[in-house]
C-alpha cells in the first residue's frame, strides 16, 4: 500500500471531487447558473500570507467555481 502524502490526499481528494461532479450530471444544468460578477468576487480574494494545505485549497476552488463549469461531459464539446 502506498504512503499517504500529502500529495496523494491532495490528489485523492481532487479525484473524489472530479467522481461527484460526474455522478451529478444528470441533475445538474447543462448551463452555468452563477454569474461572472459571482464567480470573480469568489476568487478575488486575498492570498493567505502563508500557504494553505493543498486539500484546502482544491475544496476552496470547487466551491468557489460551483455554478461556472458547464454541466457537459461530451468529448465533443470544448467550452
Amino acid at each position: 500500500m502506498p504512503t499517504e502524502t500529502p500529495e496523494r490526499k491532495a490528489l485523492t481528494r481532487a479525484a473524489e471531487h472530479a467522481f461527484a461532479w460526474l455522478d451529478g450530471l444528470d441533475d445538474r444544468s447543462v448551463a452555468t447558473t452563477a454569474t461572472v460578477a459571482e464567480l470573480r468576487a469568489r476568487l478575488t480574494k486575498p492570498l493567505a500570507d502563508s500557504g494553505l494545505p493543498a486539500i484546502q485549497v482544491i475544496d476552496d476552488l470547487v466551491a468557489d467555481t460551483e455554478g461556472g463549469i458547464l454541466g457537459s461531459q461530451s468529448g465533443r464539446f470544448c467550452g
